[in-house]
């Protein structure tokens, strides 16, 4: 997905470039950019989530699941 996913329910997507907006975003494979929602859920964060719950599966435990917003720049 390149550019701009938005939904009320929730995006789930291959792979993610730009920005990604919904209740629950879902992201297999890397996402770069800005991903906004209430749950985010992304394989390879390289970019910034922001959202009640935040989720990277990239980073170590703890740091997988992280509150309000998580941020990976490479």
């Amino acid at each position: 997905m390149n550019g701009l996913a938005a939904a009320i329910l929730p995006t789930e997507a291959e792979g993610l470039t730009g920005l990604g907006v919904a209740g629950w975003n879902r992201v297999r494979g890397r996402g770069t950019g800005l991903v906004i929602g209430l749950y985010n859920d992304v394989d390879e964060l390289h970019g910034v989530e922001i959202g009640l719950l935040n989720r990277a599966r990239d980073h170590p435990p703890p740091f997988q699941f992280v509150p309000f917003i998580n941020v990976h720049l490479p």
